[in-house]
């Protein structure tokens, strides 16, 4: 990774960046545009290596885009999770809530100030298969 690597919210111009991104590190056959304009990413050289992003409810923001390249340290993780409860809350939004379906991504949450809340049902997510590993995470802000 170059040294000039920096953490910015999504612009128009990033478009075919993220586009490029998604397409070579998941298998996702259709992106949205919308959910899109609220990222926030890990850029250095024209080239797009994190991004993370939320779709808002009522005051709830729902984590909906959340990759990275193997190669970005901890230390930009975290710094992209400042600047999107940042975002958060600029757009009145005082709780984020994400779904983790691997070990690894629920202790990666908890280390970012997620708390796992508990599920009065069943989830039932397409695409995700019903398992204890499944948690519902939560941060809210003040």
């Amino acid at each position: 990774m170059v040294t000039n690597t920096i953490i910015k919210r999504y612009e128009q111009t990033d478009y075919n960046q993220v586009i490029d991104f998604i397409k070579e590190v998941t298998d996702l056959e259709e992106v949205n545009s919308h959910i899109l304009e609220q990222s926030i990413l890990i850029k250095d050289d024209n080239k797009v290596w994190g991004m993370v992003s939320f779709e808002d409810f009522n005051n709830i923001g729902i984590i909906r885009y959340f990759i990275y390249n193997q190669q970005v340290i901890p230390d930009l993780l975290v710094n992209m999770f400042f600047e999107l409860y940042h975002s958060a809350k600029d757009k009145n939004v005082n709780q984020l809530v994400a779904i983790a379906s691997h070990p690894y991504a629920t202790q990666l949450f908890s280390l970012l100030g997620f708390g796992e809340m508990k599920r009065t049902a069943p989830l039932k997510i397409p695409g995700i298969p019903e398992s204890d590993d499944v948690k519902l995470m939560t941060i809210k802000f003040e």
